[in-house]
């Protein structure tokens, strides 16, 4: 299942989920269980964002979740249990693979360092060696795929009918009007007064917006 097509469910439910939680999920390639407990999760919280955190604060709920599947779909979703912070045990299998992986890496750098290379054996012709490339990643490369996650976000969200007038941050009027704008939360706070102050941005500005305690928003430049 696609990190797109849950994403796109979750929304339908009624949830907003994170980055991190949405790739946990569509690598457990189970469509079928993960909408399930998505569901299931619609009816026993009031929260509306799914994070690591949210299943790590419910363990004891989700795993019911997970019992209610079939043994075959519980045995498929056990790593995926794991990285949710679900299941505590480490499993050995695991923990193999990860070190079976050291030990090639290792072995492979020691190859590489080796004079295998420059003197072969007599018998032994070596016509070519294919070099080992790692692109070192950049702050371009984190920048560019959180943008294109942006994007893929904004398409999906402005599909929605109750989006009425999306505009762009930078293109917002001083006029009193009915807008939308789609954008990430950099950061939340509560005010003295007890209102709530979010600071929102896209890929056109930023903005402060202010919501008292009787629902009504204003926004600051």
């Amino acid at each position: 299942m696609e990190s797109k097509e849950i994403l796109k469910f979750c929304i339908d439910k009624g949830f907003l989920i994170d980055l991190e939680t949405l790739n946990l999920l569509a690598e457990a390639n189970d469509g079928e269980s993960i909408k399930l407990i998505i569901e299931k999760l619609k009816y026993h919280t009031q929260k509306r964002i799914i994070t690591k955190n949210f299943f790590e604060q419910n363990r004891e709920q989700i795993n019911e979740f997970f019992l209610t599947l079939p043994q075959e779909k519980q045995k498929k979703l056990e790593k995926l249990k794991i990285n949710l912070g679900l299941q505590i045990e480490i499993s050995k299998e695991i923990s193999s693979e990860k070190t079976y992986g050291e030990k090639i890496e290792q072995e492979e750098k020691d190859i590489e360092n080796s004079d295998i290379f420059e003197e072969p054996n007599r018998d032994v012709k070596v016509l070519s060696k294919i070099p080992s490339f790692k692109k070192k990643i950049e702050i371009d490369d984190f920048v560019k795929t959180l943008r294109n996650r942006f994007y893929e976000l904004k398409n999906i969200l402005q599909e929605r009918q109750e989006l009425e007038n999306l505009v762009s941050i930078n293109k917002l009027s001083q006029r009193r009007e009915k807008v939308s704008i789609i954008g990430i939360i950099s950061e939340k706070r509560i005010t003295k007064n007890k209102n709530i102050l979010f600071e929102v941005e896209d890929l056109t500005g930023r903005i402060r917006i202010l919501i008292n305690q009787t629902g009504q928003i204003s926004i600051k430049r």
